[in-house]
């Protein structure tokens, strides 16, 4: 049944009066507003979600760049940090070994001890060392029934680069012989270069230079050491 609309005035006695056809019209317009004024249609829908889920991804890729990189340029720094306090160990480790064995020998021991001297040195030190704790010092060491005692009391390192370094070091030693009565107390100052020999790379004692010498008891008083910067730096010589 179809209503004819004459007037303003039946227009609104039809709708008044509820007729099934003014109403489904009237549907039917507020369908087709909400359609068009309401919710996209469904393609421009997903476009405005991919173009959301590519936003996500770009930032998402960006922060973890970010923080692989931060992490990265960590672990570097880290790694850099982390190796040269080893080498600083070790530069420490080798110094107090070697001068740990420089002032520790006993008469009946001498060739193992000054075997273990020289196993510290490299270049042209590992060559003096070799000419100067030879066969002749260790036979009077042993005549005379000289022995040392030595403690490192501080060590330094002043500088250090990725192959050598610059040792600072002070020693107490005590020594004695067949002719003292007492054993003799000194103290030994001591700048060691290190460097790392060729081959293994280990750290080894590259030149000695002693600040400092220690005295030789002659059977009196003691007297100053000759100074051993010429030649390699040795222990106290308590020679009668």
């Amino acid at each position: 049944m179809s209503t004819k609309l004459s007037s303003a005035e039946d227009a609104g006695q039809i709708v008044r009066e509820g007729s099934p056809d003014t109403e489904e019209a009237l549907s039917g317009l507020g369908r087709r507003s909400g359609a068009g004024l309401g919710r996209p249609p469904s393609g421009v829908r997903r476009l405005f979600a991919l173009a959301r889920a590519n936003i996500l991804a770009t930032v998402l890729a960006v922060t973890t760049a970010a923080s692989l990189a931060g992490a990265v340029g960590f672990g570097v720094a880290w790694s850099s940090e982390h190796a040269l306090v080893q080498q600083e160990a070790q530069v420490r480790a080798v110094s107090s070994g070697f001068l740990t064995a420089l002032t520790n020998f006993d008469p009946g021991t001498i060739d193992a001890d000054f075997s273990r001297i020289t196993g510290y040195a490299t270049g042209a030190f590992l060559q003096q060392a070799h000419q100067f704790f030879g066969t002749k010092i260790r036979q009077q060491l042993e005549t005379a029934r000289a022995g040392s005692r030595g403690e490192v009391r501080h060590l330094f390192i002043e500088s250090m680069s990725a192959g050598s370094a610059t040792v600072y070091a002070v020693v107490d030693q005590t020594y004695a012989n067949a002719k003292m009565s007492t054993p003799n107390a000194d103290v030994l100052r001591v700048v060691l270069q290190m460097a790392k020999a060729p081959g293994s790379g280990a750290w080894k004692v590259a030149n000695v230079t002693v600040l400092q010498p220690p005295s030789v008891y002659s059977g009196s008083q003691p007297t100053a050491a000759p100074n051993p910067a010429s030649s390699p730096a040795s222990p106290a010589s308590p020679l009668g």
